[in-house]
């Protein structure tokens, strides 16, 4: 016969896998968690953390990365649900990150997006590379992100989009044109356009009538009226 495991409780008297606590369901202090692996740590109810699951989600507690799981949920294997899950680590949980791969390290903004993976104003150059960052949506972009009404290249304080006068020399002013003094009398002392000569034109004489017309192109025949006399 096997030695009495509580002499001192007559409520209990075996504890068969050695926590501490009596196997009688109805005794003083049962143990909820027969069976305890030997040398686990138990609680007040002789339970050890693998034995327990605190959220009832199916993982014990002592493999579950998360304790608090939203009752219903299904987990994974570690026992986290969607909602407690952060696959790239940025700090907002999966069911709520728009961003899901953002690159380890980066900062994140509310909804877990990186300036890598946002584009704000829409041009397709991300955020973090986005030189202007408000750019007017359907204007075509440079590499930086800026449209020719947001750069100006030759430094005037004229945008090129409105810049009459392309690489303005820095060290002169430039009008609200984007124009310098230099800039404008190129412009004026330019060669003229030549113009063309209109061709002769010449006097045919006909039985009826007297007709001009130019040496080439198109001719155009004209009716006069009687009485007036043509050249013989």
């Amino acid at each position: 016969m096997n030695a009495d495991a509580f002499p001192n409780d007559p409520t209990q008297w075996r504890d068969a896998d050695g926590d501490g606590y009596g196997d009688n369901a109805n005794g003083n202090s049962p143990d909820l968690c027969l069976n305890t692996p030997a040398g686990e740590v138990v609680d007040e109810n002789g339970c050890s953390t693998t034995q327990l699951d605190a959220d009832m989600d199916g993982v014990n507690d002592a493999t579950d990365a998360c304790p608090d799981t939203p009752a219903g949920e299904t987990v994974d294997s570690v026992g986290c649900s969607s909602s407690q899950e952060d696959a790239d680590n940025d700090g907002v949980m999966d069911a709520f990150d728009a961003c899901p791969n953002t690159p380890l390290g980066s900062v994140v903004d509310a909804a877990g997006c990186a300036t890598s993976q946002l584009d704000t104003d829409g041009d397709t150059i991300t955020d973090d590379r986005d030189q202007c960052p408000t750019t007017t949506t359907g204007e075509p972009v440079n590499g930086v992100g800026c449209s020719a009404s947001e750069r100006d290249t030759d430094e005037d304080g004229v945008m090129d989009a409105y810049d009459v006068c392309d690489n303005t020399p820095f060290s002169e002013v430039a009008d609200a044109q984007g124009c310098s003094d230099s800039q404008r009398t190129a412009m004026a002392t330019r060669s003229p356009m030549t113009l063309t000569t209109a061709p002769a034109l010449k006097t045919i004489s006909t039985s009826t009538c007297s007709v001009a017309r130019p040496t080439s192109g198109t001719q155009t025949a004209t009716a006069f009226p009687t009485p007036w006399t043509p050249v013989r």
